[in-house]
């Protein structure tokens, strides 16, 4: 739902409709009704925004294991305490 994709990504729902009807005019994603409250509406992905990243994941996958391929275990660990640091401190300001 809009609205929960909204929050998860932390970003303004007038962003997320935005963004929403972006994909859908790109056909990339369309809107369901959900099944048991008719308030609510679905975005679920097409067969060509299943297509689009059958063919982006694996790009970004492997450039993401290259950015990182030189980094210790160890290193990643500080790394992503670090990003989980600021991810806090960034909540506590807004």
């Amino acid at each position: 739902m809009p609205s929960e994709l909204a929050e998860a990504t932390e970003i303004t729902r007038s962003s997320m409709t935005s963004l929403v009807n972006n994909l859908i005019k790109d056909g990339l994603v369309e809107r369901k009704a959900h099944e048991n409250d008719r308030r609510k509406l679905k975005i679920i992905l097409t067969e060509k925004g299943h297509s689009l990243l059958e063919d982006i994941l694996p790009v970004v996958f492997n450039q993401m294991q290259s950015i990182f391929s030189n980094y210790s275990s160890e290193e990643m660990k500080s790394f992503t305490n670090h990003l989980d640091q600021l991810e806090r401190n960034l909540d506590d300001v807004t």
